[in-house]
């Protein structure tokens, strides 16, 4: 949809799902080409079908061992004028087991939207007056699936799948697909309870739906403008995550911090954009000063610092010193423009602002605290969800492909070439019939994103406040929400300490060791993480692991692969030199200077 300036529309319907399918596939693996590479096929799967009739789900069940019995059961239950809603835990896994491209072809059933990549997972088909919508669970939650059920106290079964028989792997299977049914049922249940709106098929969309739905107090006006847009873009930020000292320390006492709920403390506390009133270039700092005493502002300006208060991209985020140019939001205007840091404003975007998210983060706070309290686990679970989802919509871009084309043949596959005449690279995807080409990324319709770049600035500036309270040097290690501190730091931010309360911190544990290699990458004694290495991990060296990876969607029609799924094992080499600062000989790490010689 093209984007135009409009005001963002309530939401007065509510639409909630009828039928809906659950599924969940155990494979066989067979050896490929090499040794790191193992082709899955399906063994066994389950499937329940649920129906809500006469105020209550009815259930139908089946275990099918070839994916043609599977279809015809989704077919033989989905009625005519009927959509259903198809899920699965993890489906580029079982899209991939159950072939499910070539079955929805094979019957005649036309793909009419498909958006695909790693965070979603929605295929939607029609045939006749009959329509399907394929969802990953993981469009809602991301979580492993034990985790779901101890949430529903559901335990999730165990077996070994190099001696199971079919018989117990059945049972396996049926559990998998009874917590996932439960968790999608709990989550129905819980929009319809609360009136949050139609059933939506992402948590993001949900989460924005239901604030259109009975929270939207405030006019909010959508800007078009391409200009704007951009400069709103670079302000547009994500949380800080650095590390101020590399090496080991042992015997020390340090404390790790989380803020309850940040996001939802800073959209509850601060004003937000509603609407774009003007823009100016080569504005004075006094009239930037007054400007502000009254408006919300995105700001182009050049600055000059001595401290690491301001984050800017350059290929990572950085809180680097010196002199530099850079986006920024109101928060970050206003700190410094009291240490008179800026020197220079090059165009300014002005807005009206209104405290427009407090009755959606008071609400859902609330409800937190009673589902706490009640030890009703799901439904606590879900309102976390609620709540730091909603801002991310305001900063919505949508991949766009655009439809180049028809082929024949009952293949699907994506391809990525260069065309020397055009000097320009192309991404195609050829499915269901229609050649898609990759035209890059657009603004989403109800896009607003210097509301989304207020909402991730108020929690770094926030972040960093608690910081200089703690004292900068008594502080370790700092993740968007969190920090790491010394015995002083936390001394100093004893008064900050709240369990409860939004927006003030809580202690998750104190250790006497810690070992920090980098962002992501730490063990302190009770938690340990290393980026993108998974638990299952095998360990070769310090620095060298061996993992599965599964092939998702996309990368499966970038091979051209289809009917089976595909697991590699992947050697990942950490290359763990630090590079959003400079390590001292000490190990303490010190803020890049800018400009830097080139």
């Amino acid at each position: 949809m093209k984007k135009f300036p409009h005001k963002l529309k309530e939401n007065k319907t509510t639409q909630l799902p009828r039928r809906l399918f659950f599924i969940d596939t155990e494979t066989y693996g067979i050896k490929g080409e090499s040794a790191d590479l193992e082709y899955h096929k399906l063994r066994l799967g389950v499937c329940c079908c649920v129906r809500y009739e006469k105020g209550k789900w009815r259930e139908k069940w089946l275990t099918f061992r070839d994916n043609d019995t599977l279809f015809d059961f989704i077919e033989n239950n989905v009625h005519s004028k009927e959509r259903a809603f198809i899920f699965a835990h993890n489906f580029h896994f079982d899209w991939a087991v159950i072939d499910g491209f070539n079955q929805l072809k094979k019957r005649g059933w036309n793909i009419t939207k498909w958006i695909i990549d790693s965070q979603v997972f929605i295929i939607k088909a029609r045939k006749d007056n009959r329509s399907l919508v394929f969802l990953d669970s993981g469009n809602i939650i991301k979580t492993k699936l034990e985790k779901l059920g101890e949430v529903l106290g559901i335990e999730k079964l165990k077996v070994d799948f190099d001696t199971v028989d079919d018989k117990e792997l059945e049972i396996y299977c049926k559990r998998d697909v009874e917590i996932l049914k439960e968790f999608i049922l709990k989550w129905i249940e819980f929009i319809k309870i609360h009136d949050l709106g139609s059933f939506k098929l992402t948590l993001a969309s949900q989460s924005f739906t239901a604030f259109r739905h009975r929270f939207m107090k405030h006019e909010i006006f959508v800007h078009a403008r391409d200009d704007v847009i951009a400069l709103e873009r670079m302000s547009y930020r994500g949380g800080r995550s650095e590390a101020f000292f590399i090496g080991e320390i042992k015997g020390k006492k340090f404390y790790l911090l989380d803020v309850n709920s940040m996001y939802p403390y800073v959209m509850k506390e601060k004003k937000y954009p509603i609407k774009l009133i003007s823009v100016l270039d080569d504005v004075s700092i006094d009239k930037l000063r007054l400007i502000l005493k009254h408006y919300l502002c995105v700001a182009h300006v050049r600055v000059k610092i001595d401290e690491p208060a301001i984050g800017v991209k350059r290929d990572k985020l950085i809180f680097p010193v010196g002199e530099f140019d850079c986006v920024l939001t109101t928060d970050e205007l206003k700190y410094l423009l009291k240490t008179n840091s800026i020197l220079k404003v090059y165009r300014v975007a002005i807005y009206e602002g209104e405290y427009i998210f407090r009755d959606y983060v008071d609400y859902f706070y609330n409800l937190k605290r009673k589902y706490k309290e009640e030890g009703n686990k799901v439904f606590y679970q879900i309102t976390k969800l609620f709540l730091n989802s909603l801002y991310g919509k305001f900063g919505q871009r949508n991949e766009s492909f655009k439809v180049v084309g028809e082929y024949d043949g009952d293949y699907n596959f994506a391809i990525k070439y260069y065309d020397s005449e055009e000097k320009k690279w192309y991404y195609d995807v050829y499915l269901d019939g229609k050649i898609y080409r990759k035209e890059g990324y657009y603004e989403a319709f109800d896009s607003f994103v210097a509301v989304a770049s207020h909402v991730t600035a108020y929690a770094r500036m926030y972040l960093w406040r608690l910081m200089k309270i703690a004292g900068l040097d008594n502080v370790y290690y700092v993740d968007t929400d969190s920090l790491l501190v010394n015995e002083e730091g936390f001394k100093r931010l004893k008064d900050y300490i709240n369990d409860y309360e939004l927006g003030k911190l809580k202690l998750e544990f104190e250790t006497d060791y810690i070992c920090i290699r980098g962002v992501k990458d730490y063990n302190f004694k009770f938690k340990n993480r290393i980026k993108g290495i998974k638990e299952n991990a095998i360990k070769i060296d310090d620095n060298t692991y061996i993992q599965k990876q599964f092939l998702k969607t996309r990368s499966l029609l970038n091979e051209k692969i289809s009917g089976v799924a595909v697991v590699k094992n992947v050697t990942k080499k950490l290359k763990r030199k630090y590079d959003k600062g400079i390590v001292t000989e000490s190990g303490r790490v010190i803020p890049f200077p800018l400009p830097q010689a080139p």
